[in-house]
């Protein structure tokens, strides 16, 4: 079960579900859920993963690939000998925000490409425009 324990409700009806398992010897799982990232961060996320490709000649895939390779530690695992890659849907928004830094930081330093911040929305609905010219083609 699920419950926001933010919601007064929730946070009755968890303490006693749990005062009862207590009472009654039950073992338990207790896990905190976090929040994913937000849309606002998705977006961004795509606006400069896609300037980066349309800027270096990559397609979209290849650009999320080397922005996931940027942080590893939270992108790849291994499970039974195999590595893996995350999807970003899997990140909470401290991840997210840490992840994105570490790739604006990358790109200018290492591909000599800018990549706006969050907060410069001029260059991002501009990024964006010029970025539909290229819907459904080999960059995005």
């Amino acid at each position: 079960m699920f419950y926001d324990l933010a919601v007064p409700l929730d946070l009755k009806e968890a303490e006693a579900r749990f005062s009862y398992l207590a009472k009654n010897g039950k073992m338990i799982t207790l896990v905190e859920k976090r929040k994913k990232r937000s849309y606002s961060q998705n977006r961004y996320l795509h606006l400069i993963v896609g300037l980066f490709a349309v800027s270096t000649g990559y397609t979209l895939a290849e650009a999320k690939l080397l922005y996931k390779l940027q942080y590893k530690s939270v992108y790849c695992y291994t499970k039974r000998n195999q590595k893996f890659i995350r999807s970003s849907a899997d990140l909470d928004t401290k991840e997210m925000a840490e992840s994105i830094s570490r790739f604006r930081d990358w790109s200018n330093s290492e591909a000599g490409i800018y990549l706006p911040s969050a907060n410069e929305e001029h260059l991002l609905n501009s990024i964006e425009r010029e970025l539909e010219k290229y819907e459904n083609k080999v960059y995005i």
